[in-house]
């Protein structure tokens, strides 16, 4: 009776693995970018300074109104300045806003 040897080629199997791993990254990649060069072409960023008494929920209001989700909008502008919870008189902040 014939019995199977079933050997594994391990170089083969490395360099598909590699192979895989390359596709993979290359696609993260090529769709990273699309999304970054759409949130930037539909985006203006704008230096404000903040003043006595503001606070973000204002700020957003004054400068963009009812038509934006505003919690959405303050913790965004939390994450692009690191601000953790107070905001102080004379502090520039970054405030990423929709095109008009």
């Amino acid at each position: 009776m014939k019995t199977n040897n079933f050997k594994p080629r391990w170089g083969r199997i490395i360099g598909a693995i590699i192979i895989v791993l390359a596709l993979i990254m290359g696609a993260v990649q090529v769709f990273s970018a699309d999304t970054e060069e759409v949130t930037t072409k539909k985006t203006i960023t704008v230096m404000y300074q903040v003043e006595e008494g503001d606070t973000l929920w204002s700020i957003v209001k004054d400068l963009m109104g009812e038509s934006v989700n505003v919690q959405q909008v303050i913790y965004q502008i939390k994450q692009d300045n690191k601000i953790q919870d107070t905001l102080n008189a004379g502090q520039v902040i970054k405030i990423r806003m929709p095109k008009q």
